[in-house]
């Protein structure tokens, strides 16, 4: 009677340890899915905002919404924080403190 258990435990502890292996392979295909679905939200986001300001006359407040959710989506792009900077720099007239910040975080 033992012997019959011990391979189905280890048959169950077979099961049971590729089920968590399955499960994980899940989870990081689907974090590198979510990961690549913001970086395309965030470039998407960036044309939006260069879009804006290339109207004539620019549309600041288009260019900033879309700046700041493409921020949201990547807060490690560069050419978002710059694009910022210079939204500010045009709304204000002039690059302020906070503008400069924007510039030292591109």
């Amino acid at each position: 009677m033992k012997q019959v258990r011990r391979p189905a435990f280890g048959v169950a502890l077979l099961v049971s340890t590729c089920t968590v292996a399955a499960a994980l392979g899940v989870m990081i295909r689907l974090s590198s899915t979510d990961a690549a679905l913001q970086g395309a939200s965030a470039a998407r986001r960036e044309l939006n905002a260069d879009s804006a300001l290339r109207e004539s006359p620019p549309d600041l407040t288009t260019a900033e919404r879309e700046n700041e959710a493409a921020l949201s989506a990547a807060p490690l792009t560069a050419t978002a924080w710059a694009r910022k900077a210079y939204i500010r720099q045009a709304k204000t007239g002039g690059l302020d403190r906070d503008a400069l910040a924007d510039l030292e975080s591109s």
